[in-house]
């Protein structure tokens, strides 16, 4: 069972620190956090390596001192009485919801958090969530019966930029979706530009958006890179406008496979793409917080998708995605030196919608 422990850490406009209000049923835990400890000053660091390490301009950084943060990460947030109602929390998969509007916490890649009750990490009975302040349009939508999944998968590879294996990508769905007896059905739109996109969301609804390709931040704000149609190459579209694009489509979940979808500037207008999605109704979006290499895709999304198309649970597919991507990313990278990868993709959705999908009887 899917339980939640909601962390608020809200800046009242105190510069040096921030409330942090714990909530999990009817426990209820709060405390004053220093915003200028040096921990959240590391941790903000640490997310810069985690960037530059992924760009290949850092060498990886150790297991000793990703273990080191993980485990500060957690004693920084869980403490007293918040401590206190962490260690009630049931058996189980245990969603911590990291709600705030404070820059400096929304920098920090919680997603390392590593628990003093669950060992290793990642762990899939621990899942960090990122539930952002924002009044959406609607309750969460009604959940479906999970047995015949529509998803959209996106490819685009201008010919000014780098490819990112999207063909790759979709072999592995497909070979996924036909072992797993017609649960999703996979339609792709190759080399992308506006007007292709459109057509297709002009014909059909899709319960998964899925883009894969390059994305990046400009004066704050996402943006991801379409093909232009004239000139085959990049024709940037904010995350603003997808977001008018795949407005009252019904999707449930967006997989944004692309460097810093989960970045920009969350406290203006659209902010992230994923902030972008989130606004224009959809409940889920799973985003990468910062760049991310190319090999690091299929591992996540293939277990992501299988384990989405069993349960229907975000949290715990995502989970199970970061999992297996540290399992094969740890065969090739030397045991004295982290993994990093797993902890780059971030689940961004709204509160009350872990469940997108329900078994189907």
């Amino acid at each position: 069972m899917n339980h939640a422990l909601d962390l608020y850490v809200v800046s009242d406009g105190d510069i040096d620190s921030a409330l942090a209000l714990a909530r999990r049923g009817p426990d209820i835990a709060v405390a004053r956090m220093d915003l200028n400890a040096p921990d959240i000053k590391d941790f903000v660091a640490f997310t810069d390596k985690v960037e530059r390490t992924a760009l290949g301009a850092e060498s990886r950084p150790t297991q000793t001192e990703l273990d080191d943060i993980g485990k500060r990460m957690f004693h920084h947030i869980f403490q007293g009485d918040i401590l206190k109602l962490y260690r009630r929390a049931p058996k189980g998969l245990l969603s911590i919801q990291i709600v705030t509007n404070e820059p400096r916490i929304q920098r920090v890649a919680w997603e390392f958090i590593s628990p003093d009750d669950k060992m290793p990490v990642p762990h899939q009975e621990r899942c960090v969530v990122r539930v952002l302040p924002i009044c959406v349009s609607s309750d969460p939508l009604p959940v479906p019966r999970l047995g015949h999944v529509r998803v959209l998968l996106i490819g685009a590879e201008p010919i000014n930029e780098p490819g990112v294996g999207w063909s790759t990508v979709e072999k592995d769905l497909r070979r996924n979706f036909q072992s797993l007896e017609g649960a999703a059905e996979l339609q792709v739109v190759a080399g992308a530009n506006r007007q292709s996109l459109l057509n297709v969301l002009n014909t059909a609804l899709f319960d998964v958006v899925h883009f894969l390709g390059h994305g990046t931040v400009v004066n704050g704000e996402g943006r991801l890179a379409l093909v232009d149609i004239d000139t085959q190459v990049k024709d940037f579209i904010t995350g603003s406008d997808l977001a008018v694009a795949l407005s009252g489509q019904e999707t449930k979940l967006a997989i944004l496979s692309a460097c810093e979808t989960g970045a920009g500037e969350m406290d203006k207008g659209f902010g992230s793409v994923a902030r972008a999605l989130l606004l224009s109704g959809i409940p889920a979006v799973v985003a990468n917080q910062t760049s991310i290499p190319t090999n690091s895709i299929v591992p996540f999304v293939s277990a992501l998708y299988r384990r989405l198309l069993n349960d229907g649970n975000i949290d715990s597919a995502v989970m199970a995605g970061r999992a297996a991507l540290h399992v094969e990313l740890r065969r090739v990278i030397h045991p004295d030196l982290a993994v990093i990868e797993w902890g780059i993709p971030a689940l961004y959705r709204w509160p009350g919608a872990a469940q997108l999908f329900n078994k189907t009887p």
